[in-house]
């Protein structure tokens, strides 16, 4: 099962964010981003950053579990070169400095992000329930800001005749589309083993996802220096909330496992 992520998920999504993404554009199109997406794209920065912390945590868990850990240690490199592009964007757009950047990096660094921080994030186990729900919510929500900052840009939500021709999106949307795939096959993949402990261990699957919905919320958002200028802008543009997690992730998620509403914390 994780062999197809390997060999053709991991291969099909290879990209370097020194390299890959369309500078100049960012630089170009800088005037029309709203300084709510700014913030929303340094809010996530900051979450990203802490991936050191998840894969540490994760790394510990999945000691005897050699292939998992492997899964794990790929995730990691995959999600890390989520921050470096949305430091990216930040420096080319001209939105933050390098200096900035740095001083945002210290003061992330004073703080550690911790399971016990989460509901139900007790094991590996509970740890790869919550995972597979928040990647389909971070999925959700890069697809959101995507769909914001080409609005911003004057385009609409799909890319055009000439992006699709090119083979890539205009400035910073290309570095959210490809953070965007990268979550959703995540997503899958945690998606598959948590099927298998569905088919073989259903009541305590059950009872963990129902206690990891109860508690749900997005890592580290707690410790993020920008955090108040992050919730304000997330909650002016709607980008994510309530009915959007339930819509966009709880529902979508439990149909693709058979179930077919939320499981109280008691079942």
């Amino acid at each position: 099962m994780l062999a197809d992520f390997f060999l053709n998920s991991v291969p099909r999504r290879i990209w370097e964010p020194l390299r890959d993404l369309p500078f100049g554009e960012m630089a170009e199109r800088a005037p029309q981003l709203s300084s709510d997406t700014i913030h929303l794209l340094e809010g996530f920065m900051g979450v990203e950053e802490y991936v050191g912390d998840y894969v540490r945590n994760g790394l510990e868990a999945l000691r005897a579990a050699s292939e998992r850990r492997r899964l794990f240690l790929q995730w990691g490199a995959e999600e890390g070169r989520h921050g470096a592009a949305l430091q990216q964007v930040l420096l080319h757009t001209g939105a933050r400095t390098q200096q900035q950047i740095d001083d945002y990096g210290t003061q992330l660094a004073e703080r550690r992000w911790g399971p016990e921080q989460h509901r139900g994030m007790d094991s590996a186990f509970g740890a790869l329930v919550y995972a597979t729900f928040q990647e389909r919510a971070t999925y959700t929500n890069y697809v959101e800001l995507r769909r914001r900052v080409r609005s911003e840009y004057g385009l609409p939500d799909h890319a055009t005749p000439v992006e699709a021709e090119r083979g890539y999106e205009r400035g910073v949307s290309e570095a959210l589309q490809r953070i965007a795939l990268d979550e959703v096959a995540h997503h899958a993949v945690f998606l598959k083993l948590l099927r298998i402990h569905l088919a073989h261990f259903p009541e305590l699957t059950l009872a963990k996802i129902a206690e990891v919905l109860e508690g749900f919320a997005m890592p580290a958002l707690r410790l993020i220096p920008s955090r108040r200028h992050f919730v304000a802008s997330v909650l002016r543009t709607q980008l994510y909330g309530e009915a959007k997690h339930e819509v966009r992730v709880v529902t979508p998620t439990l149909k693709q496992l058979g179930i077919a509403e939320a499981p109280t914390p008691d079942a």
